[in-house]
């Protein structure tokens, strides 16, 4: 654990705590007034939640367990790719979508955490 004293300074504008050093956490989100970041994750997730209900997946008693995790997962996705459209100008989806020879992505978020501390 750090604590927050270490990480926030009066120049944070937005703070990306990692699940497993693997993809940005839904359970602890901190921004600055003004950053745009969340509204954008709102405006994209209901963009997949209306395209879900088109494709009948928002009746989730009828959902088998494949298409309940993927509907599941759809909001950790989006924050992704929300994330990485206010960073570098477009959305780039999970890093589950990069994986290398099973590496779950880990090398695609390593490189995008790299990117992210090399220009704070």
């Amino acid at each position: 654990n750090i604590p927050l004293s270490q990480l926030l300074t009066p120049d944070t504008k937005l703070l990306l705590p990692t699940l497993y050093d693997v993809t940005f956490t839904l359970d602890f989100l901190c921004s600055s007034r003004g950053n745009r970041l969340y509204e954008r994750a709102i405006a994209l997730y209901l963009c997949k939640l209306r395209e879900e209900h088109g494709e009948g997946l928002t009746q989730w008693d009828r959902l088998n367990p494949s298409q309940l995790h993927s509907v599941a997962q759809e909001a950790a996705a989006t924050y992704w790719a929300a994330v990485m459209e206010m960073l570098f100008g477009r959305p780039i989806w999970g890093p589950v979508h990069h994986a290398i020879d099973g590496d779950e992505g880990r090398a695609f978020a390593s490189h995008v955490r790299s990117l992210i501390a090399a220009n704070p």
